[in-house]
């Protein structure tokens, strides 16, 4: 489903085969890696 998906993204602290599928990793759901990552895109 990620390599479907347009752009594939996977959690810092997810499976390693779910991480080499991604296009994009970002950080673990421990690090507040989604809101860093809609952050970063909603400052453009």
């Amino acid at each position: 489903m990620l390599k479907l998906c347009g752009m594939g993204i996977a959690m810092g602290n997810g499976l390693e085969p779910v991480k080499r599928a991604a296009d994009l990793v970002i950080g673990g759901n421990d690090e507040d890696g989604i809101a860093d990552f809609l952050e970063e895109c909603l400052n453009w």
